[in-house]
């Protein structure tokens, strides 16, 4: 049986000296992935790896936490516009 992970961020940096590994060791046991992107770079980084990798899909979205930042207000619509029509790995805007 594989298992679909609902939750992740495997876009953080402390996966960035193993990344590459794990995803090859995901692929034999997950069917699928959702990075949640929570902020400008990691929905950026989200985006990147969910091309790259067949199992991987996205959410966007700007976490509480994140939210104090200088963040421009039509973000999430321009990464909508730009990903949307086209990329079908965007399961979920929070």
């Amino acid at each position: 049986m594989k298992y679909f992970d609902t939750h992740a961020h495997y876009d953080w940096k402390e996966f960035d000296e193993d990344r590459e590994d794990l995803f090859k060791n995901f692929e034999e046991h997950l069917c699928g992935i959702v990075n949640v992107g929570i902020n400008c770079e990691s929905i950026g980084k989200v985006i990147e790896f969910s091309k790259k990798y067949n199992f991987l899909y996205y959410s966007v979205g700007i976490h509480p936490m994140e939210v104090a930042k200088n963040i421009p207000i039509n973000f999430l619509d321009t990464i909508l516009h730009d990903n949307s029509k086209i990329d079908k790995k965007l399961v979920a805007i929070r």
